[in-house]
């Protein structure tokens, strides 16, 4: 697809309907013609869109120099009440990481996989990364991209939390759900482990909520993005469906199938990671806009900045994602 058809297409798909967002969002929602899919092992559900809602809980605290990554994490918000969350890191020192990069598969079956494991010992700087804390098999389970800095140059990865240690104090801001957990379960679509919102029955958390109680915040949307929908389109889908008419994306962890960007940029590369920088979503002549900034990742490591452009970003595994209601 050429660069005056990649700008030119996603302004042919500006009507969005509320009746639409209701109804399933099926493979393909969003995209322009011609924009590359992953190629996936299972089957694929009617609906695209996984979304829980709830009030939004935020805590600030600080990760304790010494322990892993997902402890750090997972303890404090563990212990306030919280089942999952989204967490943004900025100006982490880490005293010995271990990671590995987006790469294509070569089983024939996958969409895409990771590298081989990298390891740094520190001191690294992470310089920016997102994280979604939620369980698997019952334990704190936590999925990270980070950006970090490597002789002066940007690089990025997808964390192996437990084996990454903490190597000075450092403050993070949370915010999640108390009513929710992230769990990740077995996916057949994939063949992956991934995250889903599930919600828990009101009479399972009157003890736990008892015990920490935390003023109600904003409603706040816990979401995970299926496969070959177009990134932006799905989050306003998603903003129409739970009747959002402003949000701010505090968190969002995920993949693209390549990327392009405002502006004319490209990345090629049929796998990659996304750590979200910002972004927020608006109503304009009635109609939901989404802006996503983000730092990704290729198979290299090189990071890429930019915003996304919308109808020519299909999701390539899974987006994990975190939107709070604002006011306009």
């Amino acid at each position: 697809m050429d660069r005056q058809h990649a700008q030119a297409m996603p302004d042919m798909m500006t009507s969005l309907s509320a009746q639409d967002a209701l109804a399933n969002v099926p493979a393909g929602f969003g995209l322009a013609p011609g924009c590359p899919l992953g190629r996936h092992p299972g089957p694929s559900t009617t609906d695209r869109i996984d979304v829980v809602v709830g009030r939004s809980r935020t805590m600030t605290f600080e990760l304790a120099p010494g322990e892993n990554f997902r402890d750090a994490v997972a303890g404090p918000l563990a212990a306030a009440g919280i089942r999952c969350a989204t967490v943004r890191v900025e100006g982490l020192r880490l005293s010995r990481m271990r990671y590995v990069r987006p790469a294509l598969a070569t089983d024939g079956h996958h969409a895409a996989f990771y590298s081989d494991t990298f390891e740094s010992k520190g001191p690294i700087e992470i310089l920016i990364a997102t994280a979604t804390v939620g369980e698997r098999d019952g334990q704190p389970f936590v999925h990270c991209h980070a950006v970090w800095d490597e002789g002066g140059e940007a690089h990025g990865g997808h964390l192996h939390v437990e084996h990454c240690v903490v190597g000075a104090a450092a403050t993070v801001t949370a915010w999640g759900l108390a009513d929710t957990t992230m769990r990740a379960d077995y996916d057949a679509e994939t063949d992956f482990t991934l995250f889903h919102p599930v919600a828990h029955q009101a009479g399972q958390l009157a003890d736990q909520l008892a015990d920490h109680p935390v003023a109600e915040g904003p409603r706040l949307a816990v979401a995970r993005i299926r496969p070959n929908v177009d990134l932006l389109t799905s989050i306003e889908a998603l903003c129409l469906r739970v009747g959002f008419k402003t949000g701010l994306i505090r968190g969002s962890v995920g993949s693209v199938v390549g990327a392009r960007f405002v502006g004319g940029g490209e990345v090629r590369d049929i796998a990659t990671e996304i750590v979200v920088v910002g972004g927020r979503v608006a109503t304009r002549q009635g109609q939901p806009q989404a802006e996503l900034s983000v730092a990704l990742i290729d198979i290299q490591g090189r990071v890429h900045r930019g915003h996304l452009q919308r109808g020519t970003n299909p999701v390539l595994i899974c987006f994990e994602l975190f939107v709070e209601e604002c006011a306009a």
